[in-house]
């Protein structure tokens, strides 16, 4: 079956949208009618967060409040969504980061009068990769991090949404170089990485979230090395 209709965010204040427990169905839907449709800040236990477009930030207790489910059920489902590459999932102790995967393509609506306007009209090339290649910096440090992620890890620089030059600015920022290296080359060597994930710097936070928490695990004291892959870097 093809085509869509588009949803009001107003149906979920419906009285046939407080009916419980939701079905699976229902779950999905109501996810994608609250995650943000544009950038936002707002604070957040003391810190200022920025959300991107496709991004939500909540609670298994209050997703399982909502749906009438167990908070066990919610986090199996949130877990399947993951799997089958709908949802990108962050949790910590006092909140869950969702980021629905190509976000775009449940918000792109064109009209039958815009889709012939972009047919009758010259196509202008907003390719993420050339863009890139055109406004990086090869000087600067995410200059260079590109500039090794496009020849060491080049399928990761060929999924949906590759690595931007300011992602790989604030990746620099925030992470250890020995981080950075071991969590792209781990993505580069994922067979099923271009099909199963379509964010670059999405899954690259997923990733190494869950590689540094494993390495304080086994070692509590031990601190990252730097980053000695791209001898560029």
């Amino acid at each position: 079956m093809e085509g869509w209709i588009s949803l009001h965010r107003k149906l979920c204040e419906h009285w046939l949208w407080d009916e419980k427990p939701y079905d699976k169905a229902r779950a999905w839907m109501d996810l994608l009618l609250h995650i943000n449709h544009s950038s936002k800040k707002f604070l957040f236990d003391g810190m200022i967060i920025e959300l991107e477009r496709g991004q939500k930030i909540t609670s298994i207790r209050k997703m399982a409040d909502r749906w009438g489910w167990s908070r066990s059920k919610v986090s199996r489902f949130l877990g399947n969504l993951e799997k089958d590459g709908m949802l990108i999932v962050e949790s910590d102790t006092k909140k869950t980061l969702l980021t629905v995967v190509n976000w775009e393509t449940y918000q792109n609506v064109r009209t039958p009068k815009s889709r012939r306007k972009a047919t009758d009209e010259p196509q202008t090339n907003t390719n993420n990769n050339e863009n890139n290649d055109n406004n990086e910096n090869n000087s600067s440090p995410e200059g260079k991090l590109l500039s090794w992620l496009k020849s060491d890890a080049p399928r990761v620089m060929k999924m949906t949404k590759p690595i931007t030059l300011a992602q790989a600015k604030r990746i620099l920022a925030n992470y250890d170089r020995k981080v950075i290296a071991d969590t792209f080359t781990g993505m580069e060597n994922f067979k099923p990485l271009v099909g199963k994930y379509m964010d670059a710097n999405m899954t690259f936070k997923k990733w190494a979230s869950n590689a540094i928490e494993r390495n304080a695990e086994k070692n509590p004291s031990k601190k990252g090395g730097t980053f000695k892959k791209p001898k560029t870097i």
